[in-house]
């Protein structure tokens, strides 16, 4: 089993925290606003938590693309049952990057701070 959780920057509101979700999902980033925010909290998860980066997405690099994803609309993490309890520390970590959120569990929104 695993824990799915779901940043981006919010600019202006286009699609509902779920909707953004369910697209972050899908690999769908159009209707995400591009920001460094994103990266820097990508970098910060890397450094806080090494290994982290193989539960990210988009991935940092995928060979199976010809080009690269943009890493600045969003970042989907996922988490093995076993290491649940970073959760929150991670929505926290989210929010002093000033990133909002989707919490599929909980089915709740992540306000940013």
């Amino acid at each position: 089993m695993s824990i799915d959780v779901c940043f981006w920057w919010q600019g202006k509101p286009s699609l509902s925290p779920e909707e953004l979700y369910k697209e972050a999902a899908d690999g769908v980033s159009e209707n995400f606003e591009p920001s460094s925010l994103v990266i820097d909290f990508r970098e910060r998860l890397a450094i806080q938590w090494p290994g982290i980066e193989d539960s990210l997405e988009p991935l940092a690099y995928d060979p199976d693309l010809d080009e690269q994803e943009d890493l600045s609309r969003f970042i989907l993490v996922t988490l093995s049952s076993g290491r649940a309890e970073v959760l929150p520390e991670i929505i926290e970590m989210a929010r002093t990057f000033r990133l909002t959120g989707y919490d599929p569990q909980s089915e709740q929104g992540i306000a940013r701070a």
